[in-house]
């Protein structure tokens, strides 16, 4: 799914300021899932991530797997709060949909006036 934001842009054949469509798509649960990952190999390898599991399993109260628990842990909550953004966007933009035959101008008025009404 796509969000759509509405920027000003100098257009240089013009030089007008006009507005411009800009279209970003919403992450999807595995892609956060994937980023959570790649937030804790920066820290930790694989390697080391067994090695502290093992060192958890044996005393739960270790220093090192108490360090290692809180980072994944933070990575999880980062990970978390951002499907719960990307649901709230999703369920923002379902409805919100650029139309085949429509120009990008006559969908900008279209997303402004919904804007507008629901504010």
């Amino acid at each position: 799914m796509r969000k759509y934001t509405i920027k000003e842009q100098l257009n240089s054949e013009t030089g007008k300021q006009e507005e411009t469509l800009f279209v970003e798509d919403i992450l999807e649960d595995e892609v956060i899932n994937k980023k959570v990952v790649g937030k804790i190999r920066e820290k930790y390898n694989l390697n080391e991530e067994l090695k502290m599991l093992r060192l958890g399993i044996l005393d739960n109260n270790n220093v090192e797997y108490q360090t290692y628990n809180t980072h994944v842990e933070s990575c999880r909550t980062w990970g978390n709060e951002k499907k719960v953004k990307a649901l709230k966007e999703k369920e923002y933009w379902k409805d919100k949909y650029r139309k085949r035959d429509e120009t990008e101008k006559e969908f900008i008025s279209r997303l402004k006036i919904g804007r507008a009404d629901s504010s």
